[in-house]
């Protein structure tokens, strides 16, 4: 987040918050600092999964292989009852482990989080971001849309994003691209997993980011679902055993960008030799589709893994201070974090490029 939204979000507690925004955002600031056990502060950013169902099998996903009971999508009704709990966020992302244009209620979902004073957005596989549906969503006065593009090619993205077809998802994205014209929202972004058998194509995916109108691609790391048995599944496709390989194609994506006007970010490749990145726990969660509070979307998505209450029927109080956050929140300080946080890609600060 940048500090020209860090300064719109801050704001927005002000004005939908009155005083007791801004003393939520000043209290937020000072748990960030101490990172306390027990925090002061009110929940200002959150995820919340909007549903389970997808209509791809893709290569680094989990939800192929999520149980049939947790296949569902979150209603409007218990989206408001969560918001009604939550009366200082200031940023919500509908995102999850299925695909969020599946969902009917998606633009009605936003349009209630915009009633509400809070930034909103989501992030989408592409293939049913039709021209109506992008309409619709700018209308609903979405804040921002990331679309999944995980190749330049249609035989390596066609590859990973099973089920999908390169070249709909990227007419999708032009469509997209020309609905939202010269408006300043929504923000437009491609993002990218970046694994072993597709980051040669990243030079050129940036390209291809270029050309479809988007002025800025991100790349993050592959992601384990907090669970042993998906850390060996990646290990594979991880970058992590490309030795210096790996580097030399993001700094020849860098050149790329910089030359074409391309804003290229590394959003959770962690430097194994960096400090913990990692505060979660002490600004925001993620909510499963059935209300299940997490500690984030990178490997906490799987409430049979680790939970600390529901919204639909706990208070916001006894979760977010429970004795069960309490001790992840000492666990993340001390070199034995919790188990979902080994070789997560956000544990550690990401690594940075010099053009």
């Amino acid at each position: 987040m940048g500090w020209s939204e860090k300064v719109g979000l801050g704001w927005a507690a002000v004005r939908y918050r009155g005083i007791r925004g801004a003393g939520n955002l000043l209290a937020a600031m000072r748990d960030l600092w101490l990172e306390p056990e027990r925090v002061a502060s009110q929940v200002h950013y959150a995820q919340i999964e909007p549903t389970t169902i997808c209509n791809l099998r893709c290569v680094q996903c989990d939800n192929p292989f999520i149980p049939k009971e947790r296949v569902r999508h979150m209603t409007l009704p218990q989206l408001a009852v969560i918001l009604d709990k939550l009366p200082y966020l200031r940023k919500l992302s509908l995102v999850g482990v299925g695909e969020t244009l599946l969902n009917p209620d998606i633009v009605a979902m936003v349009r209630l989080a915009r009633a509400r004073g809070i930034s909103v957005g989501f992030a989408t596989n592409g293939t049913l971001l039709t021209e109506a549906k992008a309409r619709a969503l700018v209308g609903a006065g979405i804040d921002w849309i990331n679309v999944s593009l995980d190749g330049a090619t249609p035989e390596t993205f066609e590859r990973i994003r099973v089920g999908a077809k390169f070249s709909r998802v990227t007419d999708n994205v032009r469509s997209l691209v020309r609905v939202v014209g010269d408006r300043r929202k929504p923000e437009l972004s491609v993002w990218f997993v970046a694994m072993q058998e597709n980051l040669p194509e990243l030079p050129a995916l940036v390209r291809l980011v270029g050309r479809l109108g988007v002025r800025r691609l991100c790349v993050q790391g592959l992601h384990s679902w907090g669970k042993t048995s998906w850390r060996e599944r990646m290990a594979g496709r991880s970058i992590q055993g490309m030795d210096g390989g790996a580097m030399t194609l993001f700094r020849q994506a860098l050149a790329t960008a910089n030359r074409i006007g391309v804003q290229l970010r590394l959003l959770n490749l962690g430097d194994a030799s960096a400090r913990r990145g990692c505060n979660w726990p002490w600004k925001a969660f993620y909510v499963t589709v059935e209300g299940y509070v997490t500690p984030c979307c990178i490997h906490g998505t799987d409430p049979a893994v680790i939970n600390f209450g529901n919204l639909l029927t706990d208070e916001f109080s006894t979760i977010w201070n429970g004795p069960a956050y309490q001790e992840f929140r000492r666990a993340l300080k001390s070199p034995q974090p919790h188990s979902i946080c080994v070789g997560c890609p956000s544990y550690h600060k990401p690594m940075t490029m010099a053009s």
